[in-house]
Protein backbone atom coordinates (compact mmCIF):
# COMPACT_ATOMS: atom_id res chain seq x y z
CA UNK A 1 0.00 0.00 0.00
CA UNK A 2 2.79 2.30 0.89
CA UNK A 3 4.50 1.61 -2.42
CA UNK A 4 0.98 2.03 -4.79
CA UNK A 5 0.74 5.71 -2.78
CA UNK A 6 4.72 6.69 -3.24
CA UNK A 7 4.29 6.96 -7.10
CA UNK A 8 1.96 9.29 -7.64
CA UNK A 9 4.34 11.37 -4.83
CA UNK A 10 7.11 11.12 -6.95
CA UNK A 11 5.52 11.81 -10.42
CA UNK A 12 4.02 14.81 -8.64
CA UNK A 13 7.75 15.64 -7.31
CA UNK A 14 9.56 15.12 -10.50
CA UNK A 15 6.70 17.28 -12.59
CA UNK A 16 6.65 20.10 -10.01
CA UNK A 17 10.19 19.93 -10.46
CA UNK A 18 10.62 19.87 -14.38
CA UNK A 19 8.12 22.89 -14.29
CA UNK A 20 10.47 24.99 -11.95
CA UNK A 21 13.34 24.52 -13.77
CA UNK A 22 11.53 25.29 -16.93
CA UNK A 23 10.12 28.43 -14.88
CA UNK A 24 13.77 29.14 -13.91
CA UNK A 25 14.95 29.14 -17.44
CA UNK A 26 12.21 31.00 -18.80
CA UNK A 27 12.67 33.81 -16.28
CA UNK A 28 17.08 34.21 -16.96
CA UNK A 29 15.80 34.00 -20.91
CA UNK A 30 12.95 37.52 -20.24
CA UNK A 31 16.26 38.60 -17.67
CA UNK A 32 18.34 38.62 -20.17
CA UNK A 33 16.34 39.67 -23.04
CA UNK A 34 15.43 43.28 -20.98
CA UNK A 35 19.50 43.47 -20.34
CA UNK A 36 19.64 43.57 -23.92
CA UNK A 37 17.11 45.83 -24.25
CA UNK A 38 18.51 48.43 -21.64
CA UNK A 39 21.96 48.30 -22.93
CA UNK A 40 20.60 49.08 -26.83
CA UNK A 41 18.45 52.06 -25.10
CA UNK A 42 21.69 53.35 -23.53
CA UNK A 43 23.50 52.62 -27.09
CA UNK A 44 20.54 55.07 -28.50
CA UNK A 45 20.55 57.14 -25.94
CA UNK A 46 24.19 57.81 -26.16
CA UNK A 47 24.44 58.03 -29.93
CA UNK A 48 21.29 60.85 -29.91
CA UNK A 49 23.39 62.92 -26.71
CA UNK A 50 25.18 66.10 -28.54
CA UNK A 51 28.41 65.59 -27.13
CA UNK A 52 28.57 62.53 -29.30
CA UNK A 53 26.98 63.82 -32.20
CA UNK A 54 29.66 66.50 -31.20
CA UNK A 55 32.78 64.18 -31.34
CA UNK A 56 30.90 62.99 -34.80
CA UNK A 57 30.95 65.89 -36.55
CA UNK A 58 34.47 67.02 -35.49
CA UNK A 59 35.31 63.76 -36.81
CA UNK A 60 34.08 63.75 -40.43
CA UNK A 61 33.54 67.56 -41.20
CA UNK A 62 37.21 69.13 -41.93
CA UNK A 63 35.60 71.92 -44.12
CA UNK A 64 36.12 75.59 -43.41
CA UNK A 65 33.41 77.30 -42.34
CA UNK A 66 31.79 79.89 -44.25
CA UNK A 67 32.62 83.72 -44.51
CA UNK A 68 29.48 85.97 -44.02
CA UNK A 69 29.19 86.68 -47.91
CA UNK A 70 29.20 82.86 -48.10
CA UNK A 71 26.60 82.44 -45.73
CA UNK A 72 24.32 85.38 -46.80
CA UNK A 73 24.62 83.28 -50.54
CA UNK A 74 23.22 80.39 -49.17
CA UNK A 75 20.37 82.37 -47.15
CA UNK A 76 19.66 84.06 -50.81
CA UNK A 77 19.85 80.71 -53.04
CA UNK A 78 17.00 79.16 -49.96
CA UNK A 79 14.84 82.24 -50.04
CA UNK A 80 11.39 81.12 -50.95
CA UNK A 81 9.98 84.59 -51.99
CA UNK A 82 13.13 84.51 -54.75
CA UNK A 83 11.82 82.64 -57.75
CA UNK A 84 12.45 79.22 -57.50
CA UNK A 85 12.59 78.79 -61.43
CA UNK A 86 15.48 81.17 -61.85
CA UNK A 87 19.13 79.35 -63.50
CA UNK A 88 22.00 79.98 -60.37
CA UNK A 89 23.97 77.61 -62.01
CA UNK A 90 25.52 76.79 -65.44
CA UNK A 91 28.54 74.53 -65.10
CA UNK A 92 30.23 73.86 -67.99
CA UNK A 93 32.29 71.12 -68.67
CA UNK A 94 35.72 71.43 -70.43
CA UNK A 95 36.80 70.78 -73.96
CA UNK A 96 33.13 70.07 -74.86
CA UNK A 97 29.89 72.36 -75.12
CA UNK A 98 27.98 70.51 -72.35
CA UNK A 99 26.42 72.69 -69.73
CA UNK A 100 24.23 71.47 -66.57
CA UNK A 101 22.04 74.20 -65.30
CA UNK A 102 20.72 74.33 -62.16
CA UNK A 103 17.51 76.17 -60.75
CA UNK A 104 16.86 77.64 -56.84
CA UNK A 105 14.69 75.31 -56.77
CA UNK A 106 17.42 72.13 -57.78
CA UNK A 107 19.56 73.38 -55.46
CA UNK A 108 17.26 73.66 -52.61
CA UNK A 109 17.91 70.13 -52.19
CA UNK A 110 21.12 71.09 -50.26
CA UNK A 111 18.76 72.40 -47.27
CA UNK A 112 19.02 70.36 -44.12
CA UNK A 113 17.20 66.94 -44.22
CA UNK A 114 16.67 67.16 -47.91
CA UNK A 115 17.10 64.65 -50.62
CA UNK A 116 20.16 65.20 -53.09
CA UNK A 117 18.98 65.70 -56.56
CA UNK A 118 20.41 64.05 -59.74
CA UNK A 119 21.48 67.53 -61.05
CA UNK A 120 23.64 68.33 -57.87
CA UNK A 121 25.40 64.85 -58.30
CA UNK A 122 26.27 65.81 -61.67
CA UNK A 123 27.18 69.02 -61.14
CA UNK A 124 29.79 67.55 -58.73
CA UNK A 125 30.96 65.16 -61.68
CA UNK A 126 31.47 67.97 -63.90
CA UNK A 127 33.89 69.71 -61.34
CA UNK A 128 35.57 66.88 -60.64
CA UNK A 129 36.16 65.98 -64.16
CA UNK A 130 37.33 69.50 -64.87
CA UNK A 131 39.67 69.58 -62.02
CA UNK A 132 41.11 66.31 -63.72
CA UNK A 133 41.33 67.89 -67.42
CA UNK A 134 42.68 70.90 -65.86
CA UNK A 135 45.54 68.70 -64.06
CA UNK A 136 46.38 66.85 -67.09
CA UNK A 137 46.63 69.47 -70.38
CA UNK A 138 47.13 66.93 -73.20
CA UNK A 139 43.75 65.35 -71.71
CA UNK A 140 45.04 61.91 -70.84
CA UNK A 141 43.47 62.26 -67.25
CA UNK A 142 44.32 59.19 -64.89
CA UNK A 143 40.67 59.54 -63.08
CA UNK A 144 36.99 59.32 -64.98
CA UNK A 145 33.62 60.61 -63.20
CA UNK A 146 30.76 59.29 -64.88
CA UNK A 147 27.23 61.68 -65.07
CA UNK A 148 24.05 59.59 -63.74
CA UNK A 149 22.61 59.53 -67.36
CA UNK A 150 25.43 56.65 -68.07
CA UNK A 151 24.69 54.35 -64.85
CA UNK A 152 21.06 55.07 -65.97
CA UNK A 153 20.85 54.46 -69.09
CA UNK A 154 23.51 51.23 -68.50
CA UNK A 155 21.03 49.54 -66.25
CA UNK A 156 18.01 50.37 -68.40
CA UNK A 157 20.42 48.21 -70.92
CA UNK A 158 18.33 44.78 -70.41
CA UNK A 159 15.23 47.01 -71.86
CA UNK A 160 17.15 49.16 -74.50
CA UNK A 161 19.65 46.89 -76.26
CA UNK A 162 21.36 50.17 -77.97
CA UNK A 163 21.75 51.60 -74.96
CA UNK A 164 25.43 51.18 -74.62
CA UNK A 165 26.18 52.35 -78.24
CA UNK A 166 24.74 55.64 -77.23
CA UNK A 167 26.26 55.49 -73.93
CA UNK A 168 29.64 55.56 -75.55
CA UNK A 169 28.82 57.77 -78.19
CA UNK A 170 26.79 60.25 -75.74
CA UNK A 171 29.36 60.44 -73.01
CA UNK A 172 32.86 58.83 -73.63
CA UNK A 173 35.89 60.80 -75.32
CA UNK A 174 37.46 63.97 -75.06
CA UNK A 175 33.84 65.33 -76.29
CA UNK A 176 32.53 63.62 -72.93
CA UNK A 177 33.85 62.94 -69.80
CA UNK A 178 36.60 60.49 -70.43
CA UNK A 179 40.18 60.44 -72.14
CA UNK A 180 42.36 57.65 -73.73
CA UNK A 181 42.09 54.76 -72.33
CA UNK A 182 45.70 53.97 -71.72
CA UNK A 183 45.71 56.56 -69.18
CA UNK A 184 43.03 55.11 -67.29
CA UNK A 185 43.24 54.50 -63.49
CA UNK A 186 39.98 54.70 -62.17
CA UNK A 187 36.19 55.36 -62.96
CA UNK A 188 33.70 56.86 -60.53
CA UNK A 189 30.11 55.40 -61.31
CA UNK A 190 27.33 56.94 -59.19
CA UNK A 191 24.08 55.54 -59.54
CA UNK A 192 20.49 55.42 -57.83
CA UNK A 193 18.95 52.16 -56.30
CA UNK A 194 15.69 51.81 -56.61
CA UNK A 195 15.01 55.56 -56.97
CA UNK A 196 15.31 55.69 -52.83
CA UNK A 197 19.31 55.19 -52.32
CA UNK A 198 22.45 56.72 -53.31
CA UNK A 199 25.15 54.36 -54.22
CA UNK A 200 28.39 54.49 -56.18
CA UNK A 201 30.37 51.69 -58.05
CA UNK A 202 34.75 52.54 -58.37
CA UNK A 203 36.42 50.26 -61.24
CA UNK A 204 39.82 49.51 -60.42
CA UNK A 205 41.92 49.32 -63.81
CA UNK A 206 45.13 48.70 -61.75
CA UNK A 207 43.83 46.50 -59.27
CA UNK A 208 41.60 44.84 -61.96
CA UNK A 209 38.25 45.08 -59.30
CA UNK A 210 35.90 46.82 -58.54
CA UNK A 211 34.67 48.09 -55.11
CA UNK A 212 30.97 48.72 -53.91
CA UNK A 213 30.24 51.84 -51.75
CA UNK A 214 27.14 51.80 -49.87
CA UNK A 215 26.58 54.45 -46.91
CA UNK A 216 23.72 52.05 -45.49
CA UNK A 217 24.28 48.48 -46.18
CA UNK A 218 20.97 46.83 -46.12
CA UNK A 219 20.48 42.66 -45.10
CA UNK A 220 17.08 42.84 -47.49
CA UNK A 221 18.54 44.63 -50.53
CA UNK A 222 21.43 43.52 -50.37
CA UNK A 223 22.17 41.06 -53.36
CA UNK A 224 19.83 42.84 -55.30
CA UNK A 225 22.63 46.14 -55.09
CA UNK A 226 25.55 43.86 -55.51
CA UNK A 227 23.78 42.89 -58.82
CA UNK A 228 23.01 46.54 -60.43
CA UNK A 229 27.03 46.72 -59.14
CA UNK A 230 27.81 43.85 -61.63
CA UNK A 231 25.56 44.56 -64.02
CA UNK A 232 27.03 48.25 -64.32
CA UNK A 233 30.58 46.49 -64.54
CA UNK A 234 29.23 43.86 -67.30
CA UNK A 235 27.81 46.48 -68.68
CA UNK A 236 30.34 48.72 -68.61
CA UNK A 237 32.91 46.60 -70.80
CA UNK A 238 30.64 46.54 -73.79
CA UNK A 239 30.75 50.48 -73.43
CA UNK A 240 34.69 50.69 -73.89
CA UNK A 241 33.94 48.26 -76.05
CA UNK A 242 32.13 50.76 -78.59
CA UNK A 243 33.82 53.72 -77.73
CA UNK A 244 37.66 52.30 -77.84
CA UNK A 245 37.79 49.38 -80.08
CA UNK A 246 41.12 47.81 -80.06
CA UNK A 247 42.21 50.28 -78.21
CA UNK A 248 40.87 48.56 -74.96
CA UNK A 249 42.79 45.60 -74.13
CA UNK A 250 41.44 44.73 -70.44
CA UNK A 251 38.26 42.91 -69.99
CA UNK A 252 36.69 44.74 -67.11
CA UNK A 253 33.72 42.11 -67.50
CA UNK A 254 35.97 39.92 -65.81
CA UNK A 255 36.62 41.78 -62.66
CA UNK A 256 35.17 40.59 -59.72
CA UNK A 257 32.53 43.04 -57.91
CA UNK A 258 33.45 43.60 -53.65
CA UNK A 259 31.78 45.42 -51.11
CA UNK A 260 34.44 48.44 -49.29
CA UNK A 261 35.13 46.33 -46.63
CA UNK A 262 36.28 49.70 -44.44
CA UNK A 263 33.75 52.60 -45.15
CA UNK A 264 31.77 55.83 -43.66
CA UNK A 265 28.14 54.34 -42.86
CA UNK A 266 25.37 56.78 -41.93
CA UNK A 267 23.43 56.96 -39.74
CA UNK A 268 20.03 59.20 -40.89
CA UNK A 269 17.83 58.65 -44.22
CA UNK A 270 18.83 61.65 -46.36
CA UNK A 271 22.30 61.78 -46.66
CA UNK A 272 23.21 59.28 -48.97
CA UNK A 273 24.42 61.74 -51.59
CA UNK A 274 26.57 63.49 -49.80
CA UNK A 275 28.10 60.31 -48.96
CA UNK A 276 28.55 59.33 -52.56
CA UNK A 277 30.09 62.97 -53.37
CA UNK A 278 32.54 63.04 -50.62
CA UNK A 279 33.98 59.50 -51.49
CA UNK A 280 34.16 60.50 -55.33
CA UNK A 281 36.46 63.61 -53.97
CA UNK A 282 37.74 61.23 -51.78
CA UNK A 283 37.27 63.00 -48.69
CA UNK A 284 38.87 62.02 -45.72
CA UNK A 285 35.48 59.78 -43.76
CA UNK A 286 36.74 57.24 -41.03
CA UNK A 287 35.54 53.85 -41.19
CA UNK A 288 32.21 53.24 -39.12
CA UNK A 289 28.96 55.74 -38.41
CA UNK A 290 29.16 59.37 -39.27
CA UNK A 291 27.53 62.45 -39.15
CA UNK A 292 27.86 65.24 -41.01
CA UNK A 293 27.36 68.73 -40.11
CA UNK A 294 24.83 70.47 -41.82
CA UNK A 295 27.32 73.52 -42.88
CA UNK A 296 28.66 70.50 -45.49
CA UNK A 297 25.69 71.09 -47.52
CA UNK A 298 26.10 74.81 -47.24
CA UNK A 299 29.75 74.50 -48.31
CA UNK A 300 28.94 72.41 -51.22
CA UNK A 301 26.29 74.62 -52.31
CA UNK A 302 28.97 77.65 -52.20
CA UNK A 303 31.46 75.94 -53.83
CA UNK A 304 29.19 74.97 -56.67
CA UNK A 305 28.19 78.52 -57.00
CA UNK A 306 31.68 80.15 -56.91
CA UNK A 307 33.02 78.01 -59.17
CA UNK A 308 35.39 78.92 -62.01
CA UNK A 309 33.21 77.43 -64.61
CA UNK A 310 29.72 78.39 -64.05
CA UNK A 311 28.73 81.06 -65.98
CA UNK A 312 26.24 82.28 -64.15
CA UNK A 313 27.92 83.28 -61.25
CA UNK A 314 28.71 87.36 -62.39
CA UNK A 315 24.60 87.62 -63.29
CA UNK A 316 23.87 85.92 -59.73
CA UNK A 317 26.65 88.02 -57.63
CA UNK A 318 24.48 91.35 -59.17
CA UNK A 319 21.27 90.05 -58.48
CA UNK A 320 23.05 88.80 -54.93
CA UNK A 321 24.37 92.57 -54.22
CA UNK A 322 20.81 94.03 -55.07
CA UNK A 323 19.23 91.45 -53.24
CA UNK A 324 21.41 92.70 -49.63
CA UNK A 325 20.57 96.11 -50.25
CA UNK A 326 17.31 96.11 -50.10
Amino acid sequence: MKERMSTPRICRLKTGSIIASTAASFLRVVKGFFAVLRECRKLSDLISTPSLQSLLIEKTSPSTSLTTEEELMVKFIFDENCIQGESVIAMRLHFTNSVEIATRQHMCCLKPYAWILTIVINMVVIQLTNKQRTKYPDGKHRIWYMPLYVSQMIIKNEVYEENNKRVADLYFKKQGYTGPIDALDEIYIPFNYNNHHWMCLKIDMVRHVAYLFDSKPSRTFGKDRKKKGELLVKNMHEVLKHAYGSNYVQDVSLYKVHWLTEQPLQLDNYNCGLFVIKYMQSAPLSPGFQMFDPIERCRLLVDLLKDVDNRRFLEFKNQFDMYNMR
